[in-house]
């Protein structure tokens, strides 16, 4: 005796002049590919973006200073480039990870 295992039902458009139909769905096959990829992670503090977190970000931060809505010199993303940015491209002072 073999049995058969309900896995749900699926519906099909077949177009004018059919319409839909429901089927049950007891087996099937599941085929793919993996593709994986390798991405540096964000330097937030490079707020030019030339890799590199140095003096040019910091004064870009200082030039920012105050409220600042989605702006790159708010490292934390509180909308206030204030001290607690800058503390941050200190923190992260030097080449970018690649």
């Amino acid at each position: 005796m073999m049995a058969t295992e309900f896995l749900g039902q699926s519906v099909y458009d077949l177009g004018w002049p059919w319409g839909s139909v429901t089927v049950n769905v007891e087996s099937g096959v599941i085929d793919s590919t993996l593709s994986v990829q390798l991405v540096a992670p964000p330097c937030y503090a490079d707020i030019n973006g030339d890799a590199v977190v140095d003096v040019v970000d910091l004064l870009e931060a200082i030039g920012s200073w105050g409220y600042c809505f989605e702006c790159p010199a708010d490292i934390n993303q509180d909308a206030l480039v204030d001290v607690t940015d800058l503390l941050a491209i200190v923190a992260a002072w030097g080449q970018c990870p690649n």
